[in-house]
């Protein structure tokens, strides 16, 4: 409306609203954060509401496989920016699927507990609430040389490569890179790209980390978080993380190292700088708190958990008591020339060399080395049958 002096006003609320409005559609924020303490954390542990819907969703403007899917607005207009850049690379990308209700989630998951059953739904489907797809960061891409399915075999393909070499430029990470399913709870999903932001994607790619690793670094004391998972002992988060038994000890002098429980979160030092001293071989070794076989064995080169065993035959892995002493074999006693297959992430264990729900029968978990018998196109020969190529690797 206009007042007496001829110039236009309105209400302070509308004005305000429309201040809002452009803030939103042109700030390229991670849902308006630029901290990394106000990114968005949705995962297995950190769930949203039924109720959570984002704000602004969007049909971005690039080439889909199906249906349109929506995102937030920033996101969308990151993900314009990433085809049209891969374009000009020449380069052909699809979106496959964005946005996703909590009651969608619930029925997407259901259907694939109905086909796999629960353990192996959880692995490859979130549980509704649980979903990054419900944020409106996400977006899962796709190309015609897998058919425009979301396969991992995209991650091999000239457009999966592009995307794990340049989708940081734009603020994406591969959510659920390969190798860290013990961290993120999924299996490598490089079709899954979730917004982030430009900087932080840049820093996580750089540093090879999840967003559960970077979001859990750097905290004003100068400490990091880490959340306890399946099969961590003090031992194994040490070594994973470069520092020692002791110094978790001290930072936790709450918790039991024998009594660990999965969700619990504890304290590691600084950056990971200090890297625990690599005992000698061939001579003894001391059993430390949350001290097991295998992280034992690990420690050391070309020394598996069996000859660690055939070493002490009369110490048993199970029972294995703090102070106990170990006779760790030398390497010379390892010069067989065999190759072993070392697991980068929980993986299953079939029968016969192929996928089938059937022919599981265990699991080689995360870091575990047997020997290599053989191999087929995918998957690797075990002494337990076949594991994927997609989640271990040979070594001498």
């Amino acid at each position: 409306m206009r007042n007496s002096a001829g110039i236009f006003t309105c209400r302070p609320f509308i004005f305000l609203g429309m201040v809002t409005l452009l803030l939103s559609l042109f700030l390229p924020m991670t849902a308006l954060a630029h901290e990394k303490d106000e990114i968005l954390l949705v995962n297995k542990e950190n769930s949203l509401s039924a109720d959570y819907v984002p704000d602004n969703l969007v049909y971005p403007n690039v080439s889909f496989s199906s249906d349109r899917e929506s995102m937030q607005q920033h996101s969308a207009n990151a993900l314009e920016e990433m085809f049209a850049a891969a374009s000009n690379d020449g380069v052909q990308l699809y979106a496959a699927s964005g946005y996703r209700s909590y009651d969608y989630q619930a029925d997407l998951y259901q259907y694939w507990v109905n086909r796999y059953g629960e353990e192996r739904a959880n692995q490859i489907s979130a549980k509704p609430g649980e979903s990054e797809h419900q944020t409106g960061l996400v977006m899962d891409v796709t190309s015609a040389s897998v058919n425009y399915e979301l396969v991992q075999s995209f991650g091999d393909t000239t457009e999966g490569q592009w995307v794990e070499n340049n989708a940081a430029n734009y603020g994406f990470i591969v959510r659920y890179p390969e190798g860290k399913q013990h961290i993120t709870g999924y299996q490598y999903e490089p079709w899954h790209l979730r917004y982030v932001g430009a900087d932080h994607a840049a820093e996580i790619a750089a540093n090879n980390l999840t967003l559960e690793e970077y979001l859990s670094q750097d905290s004003s004391d100068g400490t990091r978080t880490y959340t306890i998972q399946a099969g961590d002992t003090f031992w194994k988060i040490a070594n994973d993380h470069g520092t020692t038994v002791d110094q978790l000890l001290a930072l936790n002098p709450d918790f039991d190292p024998l009594t660990l429980q999965i969700g619990d979160q504890i304290l590691l030092p600084g950056d990971g700088s200090t890297n625990p001293d690599q005992p000698n071989e061939g001579t003894s070794y001391t059993v430390k708190a949350g001290d097991t076989f295998w992280g034992i064995a690990s420690n050391y080169s070309d020394v598996t958990v069996q000859e660690l065993m055939d070493a002490n035959p009369d110490i048993s892995p199970r029972y294995l008591s703090i102070g106990t002493t170990l006779t760790i074999p030398t390497s010379s006693d390892n010069q067989n020339g065999e190759q072993y297959v070392v697991a980068t992430g929980n993986v299953w264990i079939h029968s016969t060399p192929d996928f089938t729900v059937d022919s599981r029968n265990g699991v080689l978990y995360n870091g575990e080395r047997v020997e290599l018998l053989g191999e087929t196109t995918n998957m690797y020969q075990i002494p337990d049958g076949y594991v994927s190529k997609n989640y271990a690797e040979i070594v001498e």
